[in-house]
Parts: structure tokens; C-alpha cells; sequence
């Protein structure tokens, strides 16, 4: 038993919120486990943060017990949301494989929308 919780098992390193955190950029960016995995630690390593991330296995078997609360914000009249979209160019080898022999079928950019709510922004 651990001496922690009283529960048998190893402690939980790691919070529900993480474990909620995982799983929806893994839902919103319709990533397999692993790649999710690896798609936060390489965050992590870009923004120089030293965090441990769960692995697929924890995430999956935790998200089994997690009980998620969605607060509802009561609101009166309409949230003005103010909405950008606009292309990202994607450099790389088709960049200049296009270059060389001409125009490709594959696009070099893609599309991004940005939504900001107009009071908070």
C-alpha cells in the first residue's frame, strides 16, 4: 500500500489537468498517442521547459477514470467574436522541389483561423 494515499499502487505523478491537457490536444490536433506524446515534449523542448510528460499508456489508462466538469458562464446578449484567417507558408523540400521544376500539386501553405473573444482581447 502506498503510504500517501492509503491506496494500493504507485502515487500519481501526475494531476488530472495534465492528463485532461494530453487528451484534448491529442482530440483537437487528431493525434495517435504516441504522437501526442511526442508533439509535448517537443513544445516543452522549444519553449526550454524542463516538465515531465505522461506517456500514451498513463494518459490512456487514467482518462478511463477521469471525470471532466465543464463550467457553463451564463451570459445575456450576444459574445462578439472577432475571427482572422490567412495562409502560413511551409518551407521545406517541396518549397524547393517547386523551385526547380516547376509548380507542384501540393499546396506550400496552409490555411490558419484565429478566433479571439472581442472582450478579453
Amino acid at each position: 500500500m502506498s503510504t500517501e494515499t492509503g491506496r494500493r499502487g504507485a502515487s500519481q505523478l501526475y494531476s488530472d489537468t495534465v492528463i485532461g491537457t494530453v487528451a484534448t490536444l491529442k482530440s483537437v490536433f487528431h493525434l495517435a498517442g504516441r504522437q501526442a506524446q511526442g508533439f509535448i515534449e517537443s513544445v516543452f523542448q522549444l519553449m526550454d521547459i524542463p516538465l515531465p510528460v505522461p506517456d500514451h499508456s498513463t494518459v490512456s489508462r487514467r482518462l478511463a477514470a477521469l471525470s471532466v466538469s465543464m463550467p457553463v458562464q451564463r451570459r445575456s446578449g450576444a459574445r462578439p467574436i472577432v475571427v482572422d484567417s490567412t495562409g502560413v507558408n511551409v518551407y521545406g523540400e517541396g518549397e524547393w522541389k517547386a523551385r526547380q521544376h516547376g509548380v507542384t500539386k501540393r499546396r506550400t501553405w496552409r490555411k490558419l483561423y484565429l478566433g479571439v473573444d472581442e472582450a478579453t482581447a
